[in-house]
C-alpha cells in the first residue's frame, strides 16, 4: 500500500514539474486560446521553418507542443530538436525527431534527455507535411526554406505558435546561508539553560 502512495506522489510531482513549462522555456504566445492570435497559416509540405529560442533557466526540456491555423489541427508534421549550433540555417546534430499533431498537444521529450543551461540555444525544424501557424513575435531567428532552393531567409518578426515544457533543475543553496551568526550558539545554550531552570523551579503561589 505504502509503495503504492509513494508511486502516485512521485507521478504527481513530475506533472507538477512539467507543468512549469511556460516559466522553464520561454513559450511563443499564451497556449490557452489559439483562435485569438493574430497571425496566419503557413505551408510545411514544401517549405521548411527552423525556429531559433534561448532556454530561460536550466532544465531538462520535457515537453513540445505545436499549432496549426483553426479548423487544420487534425494535420501532422515532422519536427526535429537540438541544442546549440548557432544563429544560421541547421542541417545536422538533431538530438530529437518527432511527429506531433498540430493542435499544441504535449510530446514527451524526456526519453531524449535534452538538458539544456540557461541561454541555451534551441533550434527546431518544421517541415514535411500540414499547415503550421506563424504570429506576429520576434522570439528569436527564423529561417525559412523553400525544398527547391538552397538559400534560406532569415526573419526575426515572426515565430511559429508552438510551446516548450522543462524540468528546471534543483535550486542550488548557497553554503553560506547557513553559517550562524557569531556568538549564535552561546545564546541558543544559555537560553536552553535558563528555561531549565524555569522548569526546575517553579514560581511561588501568592495567597
Amino acid at each position: 500500500m505504502m509503495r503504492k502512495i509513494s508511486q502516485q506522489w512521485a507521478a504527481a510531482l513530475w506533472l507538477a514539474a512539467c507543468t512549469q513549462a511556460s516559466a522553464g522555456v520561454l513559450p511563443v504566445v499564451d497556449v490557452n486560446n489559439p483562435v485569438s492570435w493574430p497571425g496566419a497559416a503557413v505551408d510545411v509540405i514544401h517549405n521548411h521553418y527552423q525556429q531559433h529560442f534561448s532556454a530561460t533557466q536550466s532544465g531538462l526540456l520535457s515537453g513540445f507542443g505545436i499549432f496549426a491555423a483553426p479548423g487544420y489541427t487534425w494535420q501532422r508534421t515532422s519536427v526535429k530538436i537540438k541544442i546549440g549550433g548557432g544563429d544560421h540555417w541547421q542541417t545536422d546534430g538533431w538530438l530529437a525527431r518527432i511527429t506531433p499533431s498540430l493542435d499544441g498537444s504535449l510530446v514527451d521529450l524526456t526519453g531524449f534527455a535534452l538538458h539544456v543551461n540557461a541561454g541555451d540555444d534551441i533550434v527546431f525544424d518544421v517541415g514535411g507535411g500540414g499547415s503550421a501557424f506563424m504570429v506576429q513575435h520576434g522570439l528569436g531567428a527564423l529561417y525559412e526554406k523553400n525544398n527547391f532552393s538552397d538559400f534560406p531567409s532569415r526573419q526575426t518578426g515572426r515565430s511559429l505558435a508552438f510551446t516548450t515544457w522543462m524540468i528546471p533543475d534543483p535550486a542550488v543553496t548557497d553554503p553560506t546561508a547557513d553559517v550562524p551568526a557569531p556568538g549564535a550558539g552561546i545564546l541558543t545554550l544559555l537560553g536552553l539553560a535558563m528555561l531549565a531552570l524555569a522548569r526546575r523551579f517553579p514560581a511561588r503561589r501568592l495567597h
